[in-house]
């Protein structure tokens, strides 16, 4: 559940054959929306009244949208069964005004909470190539086949991210048919407490160990895969590896510049490999990494809101899914100088293209966003009870695991994750000069007022 903080340099070689894994994407999956696979560079077509253009985005042909149906600036009252929402009001800026909140460029991991993403990352749409490097130990004899062993963890990664990037984002996972013995026990590594060791070594010791006998050409992605029987006592942890353009990790055929690995927590459950692909694609630990008078607890900052602040949670906040481009500029709503406001907000993750996160321009200069959490498949850790307007503050300068995103709320109970936080009907906060009203909710979102 965390980053690695050097990197170590490693040899070249050459490798061999793997076995494909056909994962079939969410049945939600559209197959022709923006950031899904094309053929032909210059080619258009249309969806939804939505003009798409073929383009290459890295090494990829995507559909990329040219045009909005949507004007900006208006939303189209929403009736549900008994509550009718307002129409939003007030003049809202271009979405592009609230996303100038640029990434620092100093970081060597090079993730971030702010725009614009780092190139080297996984792309947020396309089709994105996983091999799973199957290797046992001395210590840690495998007993089953990697085909099998890694379901549980290809199949949250296709569920989890098809889902939150609404089919735009696929992985293409390979193995190989059996696993490979690496020469030392698993344990020499010192990774079997958290924190202990280090996960790039280990990668590379085991990437130059196996060179010459594994295949690195198509890697877009490597996840280096100990058996499941493998005990915390030997290698507890499953760190990411987000590596910068100056500093890749080197194989004979390529270099690759996102990698992690499976300790024994990614067997106990999934989702910490997900969270560990959330650095991948280019997120910051959200969860607080030094503890103090102030700051009591690891998820002290947003809970189980998002699943880079708790590993075993699918939530993710809007702002997340912005920087990702899993939310479009028509579900954005952007305030961006001081006045008084009037939105309405669907849930977020609506299939609908309408408004579904709120960004405002705080006193401070930086970001507050308001979203509308609801139970879903997405959202497994909201109830009837505690659904509501999730309000946080935004600073992508703040570093990783130091509280970038931070959710605020008239009650902020730590030992409930911030289960509380979402404001009600009638309920007002002021955050960063801003004072914020839900003034009415329904089956198809909630509405609020906004002033400053």
């Amino acid at each position: 559940m965390c980053i690695i903080c050097q990197t170590a340099t490693i040899g070249a070689s050459l490798l061999t054959s793997v076995l494909p894994i056909s994962v079939s994407p969410p049945e939600a999956a559209v197959p022709t929306k923006s950031g899904t696979a094309c053929r032909t560079i210059g080619a258009t077509t249309v969806a939804k009244s939505v003009t798409l253009t073929c383009k290459r985005v890295g090494k990829r042909l995507v559909w990329t949208r040219t045009s909005q149906v949507t004007p900006r600036t208006t939303t189209t009252t929403v009736t549900p069964t008994a509550t009718t929402l307002p129409v939003t009001t007030g003049g809202f800026s271009p979405d592009a005004q609230c996303a100038d909140q640029e990434t620092p460029r100093t970081t060597y991991w090079q993730v971030s909470n702010g725009f614009p993403k780092f190139a080297e990352r996984i792309p947020s749409a396309g089709s994105v190539r996983v091999m799973m490097l199957p290797v046992d130990f001395p210590d840690v004899v495998a007993t089953g086949s990697p085909a099998t062993d890694m379901l549980p963890i290809t199949r949250a990664l296709t569920s989890v991210f098809g889902n939150l990037s609404n089919g735009a984002l696929s992985f293409e996972f390979s193995t190989l048919p059996n696993y490979l013995r690496v020469g030392r026990a698993a344990e020499s590594w010192g990774m079997g407490t958290y924190g202990g060791g280090r996960g790039d070594t280990y990668v590379a010791d085991i990437v130059r160990e196996l060179d010459q006998q594994v295949n690195f050409s198509g890697v877009d992605v490597l996840v280096v895969m100990a058996p499941p029987s493998l005990r915390s006592n030997q290698i507890a942890y499953s760190p990411a590896m987000p590596y910068p353009q100056s500093a890749p990790l080197m194989t004979g055929e390529k270099a690759i510049f996102s990698a992690t690995m499976t300790g024994a927590d990614a067997w106990r459950d999934p989702m910490t490999i997900v969270h560990e692909f959330g650095h991948l694609i280019g997120l910051t630990d959200l969860y607080a990494m030094s503890l103090s008078d102030e700051v009591r607890t690891t998820h002290h900052y947003t809970g189980k809101w998002d699943f880079m602040g708790y590993a075993w949670t699918k939530g993710m906040f809007g702002w997340q899914r912005f920087l990702q481009g899993w939310l479009e500029d028509a579900e954005v709503l952007c305030a961006n100088n001081a006045g008084e406001f009037t939105a309405t907000l669907s849930p977020l993750g609506s299939t609908a293209k309408s408004s579904e996160l709120l960004l405002l321009r705080g006193a401070s200069g930086k970001l507050v966003g308001l979203e509308v959490r609801r139970p879903g498949a997405m959202d497994e850790f909201v109830s009837e009870s505690n659904q509501g307007v999730l309000v946080y503050t935004i600073d992508p300068s703040g570093t990783t695991g130091g509280g970038p995103l931070r959710v605020q709320g008239l009650t902020l109970d730590r030992n409930t994750y911030l289960a509380t936080a979402p404001l009600r009907v009638g309920q007002a906060l002021t955050v960063d000069g801003w004072t914020i009203t839900v003034t009415a909710s329904g089956a198809a979102g909630d509405a609020v007022r906004v002033s400053r």
